[in-house]
């Protein structure tokens, strides 16, 4: 779930992050993951994934504490992710930096294996991030991110050449303007990113690149809507042996988030619906994904 809905992430971090909040909800997630534990166990080929269904629950919160009138600490989550860290105002921009942890997953220790029971390992991932925000002009705001984390497997069964452990490497730049022609009710968001996971098997090292589009709009008074499409493509280093080829994957996406703030007119509260569908499309079919979500959530800021 963490990947698939990263745009929905960016978009409360982006207009959510003002106040202390908390924030709970559920929803559930349809996909095709050949890699994911939700799918069965045992497989009779190497094609694609059958259809899942995954109910999920939401626990969020941002928590800032402010030690002087420029610096700001803070801890927070979202969608499982953990991140504690300082903000910090200076005469050229701000500065935000920390760590982040999941809570843990689980993997499988061979995901290519067919016609027996595949094995669950347990998987964990932590890392640091700096960012610099800045601004060009009166209506445009800069975001500039670095992070690095290692992704760590407790057990792997599969071949050298596919050793998954390894480090992640992630440079992002978010652009969001709002122009004053449209009385500050639109603002046009573009994203890029560009990946490098470095694992210890040169046919799991990858590069990937995204961009996203979008725009959010204040439908109401109290209503505003996001939505972020995005397109990018992922490589690996080295052909798999598994397959014969090097996997090369296109990726799109669609993110929606619907925000109504002070619902029935309950005061600091705010209700949020989060919709949105990713595909990978890899020439090797058995890397195929496909993720259609749905998160309906309450929240409420103090």
């Amino acid at each position: 779930m963490k990947k698939i809905l990263l745009s929905a992430v960016l978009v409360i971090s982006l207009f959510a992050q003002e106040k202390n909040f908390v924030e709970i909800g559920a929803g559930f997630i349809n996909s095709k993951d050949n890699f994911s534990t939700n799918e069965l166990s045992n497989i009779s080929s190497l094609a694609s994934a059958s259809d899942e269904n995954e109910g999920v629950a939401l626990v969020d919160f941002y928590y800032g504490y402010q030690t002087s009138d420029a610096t700001t600490v803070y801890a927070s989550m979202f969608l499982g992710e953990l991140s504690l860290g300082t903000n910090f105002m200076t005469d050229i921009g701000s500065f935000d930096v920390g760590i982040t942890t999941g809570l843990g997953g689980k993997e499988w220790q061979n995901p290519f294996l067919t016609n027996t029971n595949r094995a669950k390992t347990d998987v964990s991932e932590i890392g640091a991030h700096v960012d610099y925000g800045f601004s060009l002009a009166k209506a445009h705001n800069v975001q500039l991110i670095y992070s690095y984390s290692v992704k760590s497997y407790d057990t792997e069964t599969v071949q050298d050449s596919l050793k998954r452990d390894g480090s992640r490497h992630i440079i992002a730049l978010e652009n969001s303007y709002t122009p004053e022609f449209g009385k500050g009710q639109f603002t046009y968001l573009f994203n890029t990113s560009l990946e490098n996971y470095d694992a210890k098997g040169d046919a799991s090292t990858y590069d990937a690149i995204m961009f996203e589009f979008g725009i959010t709009a204040d439908i109401t008074k109290n209503v505003n809507l996001t939505a972020i499409a995005g397109l990018g493509s992922k490589e690996y280093d080295q052909s798999n042996p598994v397959f014969g080829k090097t996997v090369e994957t296109d990726i799109s996406s669609l993110v929606g988030v619907l925000k109504w703030e002070r619902p029935f007119e309950y005061k600091n509260f705010y209700s949020t619906l989060k919709v949105g569908y990713e595909e990978e499309d890899a020439n090797v079919e058995f890397y195929d994904k496909e993720n259609t979500f749905t998160l309906l959530s309450l929240g409420y800021r103090f």
